[in-house]
C-alpha cells in the first residue's frame, strides 16, 4: 500500500479487497507505482435465463482515493466503441453516475459492491442494447439516455435543475468540474453557503 494514505483510507481499501476476494475472485486491486489504483480482471454476468458470462473490465481511480468514485472500461473491446453505442472511444463505459445518491453510496461502507453491481447492470444493459440494436427493436437503449461526455452531463444536470434561471444554471453547471468547498458562496447567486444551497 502506497504512503501518506489517511487511516481511513488505508480502512476501506483492506475491506474493498477483501469484498473483492469474497465476492469477485475474478477481480484483483492493484496499486502503481505512479499513484493511481485499479481493479482488474473479469466480472460475472448472469444473463436473463440464467446463463453465465464472463465480461473483462478495469476499473480504474484517479488516484489512491478508495472513496474517489472510479471509471470503468473495457479492455479488451469486448463492445463497439463507434456510432450511439455506450461505449466511448477510450473504452470507458457510460454508465452515468455522477449523481449525488450514487456518490455518497460509493463512499459508505460496501460501496465498491454496490459500485460492481451497477457495472454488471451496465453491462446487461449495453448486451440488451446490442440484441435490440441488430433486430432493429426500439428504443434500443432501455434505460435512461443522454449524450455521452460534458453534453450529456449537461443534459442530465439541465434536466435536474429546472427551478434554475438559465444564468444560475450555467454558473452552478459551471461549478461542477471544480472542487468546491461547502463553506463558499454557492455560484447560483442566492448570498447562502453552497453546503446550505446547491452543494448535492
Amino acid at each position: 500500500m502506497a504512503h501518506g494514505l489517511t487511516p481511513a483510507a488505508e480502512r476501506r481499501w483492506a475491506a474493498d479487497e477483501k469484498d473483492l476476494q469474497a465476492q469477485h475472485p475474478g477481480l484483483r486491486l492493484v496499486h502503481r507505482r505512479v499513484g493511481r489504483a485499479r481493479i482488474e480482471g473479469s466480472i460475472e454476468v448472469c444473463e436473463p435465463g440464467g446463463r453465465q458470462q464472463r465480461f473483462e473490465v478495469s476499473v480504474r481511480y484517479r488516484g489512491l482515493d478508495p472513496f474517489d468514485l472510479p471509471d470503468t472500461f473495457d479492455p479488451v473491446r469486448r463492445f463497439e466503441r463507434t456510432g450511439d453505442n455506450h461505449v466511448e472511444p477510450d473504452g470507458r463505459f457510460c454508465m452515468w453516475l455522477p449523481q449525488t445518491a450514487p456518490v455518497a453510496d460509493f463512499c459508505r461502507p460496501g460501496g465498491l459492491l454496490r459500485y460492481l453491481e451497477r457495472v454488471r447492470e451496465f453491462i446487461l444493459l449495453q448486451l440488451a442494447y446490442e440484441t435490440r440494436k441488430r433486430l432493429d427493436i426500439t428504443p434500443h437503449w432501455r434505460g435512461n439516455e443522454w449524450d455521452h461526455g460534458d453534453c450529456g452531463h449537461g443534459q442530465w444536470f439541465s434536466e435536474t435543475t429546472t427551478s434554475l434561471t438559465p444564468d444560475q444554471f450555467e454558473a452552478l453547471l459551471a461549478s461542477v468540474t471544480t472542487n468546491t468547498s461547502g463553506g463558499y458562496r454557492c455560484p447560483c447567486r442566492s448570498g447562502k453557503r453552497l453546503g446550505n444551497c446547491h452543494k448535492r
